[in-house]
């Protein structure tokens, strides 16, 4: 049997966003952009990683996250 995880998005979305803006309360616009270009730098190069990855090792699959979902109501 899957094992499903619920993700409550919007919260999560709101602490990394609430983090993020006090790390960066007292930077100058400068330190920002360099902040995010760090950020983005590291996404892309994590994301050039995986892609390497061949898919039958089954690595691509340790990012996924089964989704508890409710089945659909007939609107009719």
């Amino acid at each position: 049997m899957k094992q499903t995880i619920e993700i409550q998005a919007v919260d999560l979305v709101r602490r990394i966003r609430d983090a993020q803006a006090e790390e960066l309360a007292d930077k100058s616009v400068a330190e920002v952009m360099e902040f995010f270009n760090r950020a983005a730098s590291r996404a892309r190069r994590r994301s050039e990683a995986l892609q390497a990855v061949p898919k039958s090792t089954g690595a691509s699959n340790k990012l996924r996250i089964p989704v508890a979902r409710k089945p659909r109501q007939n609107r009719g």
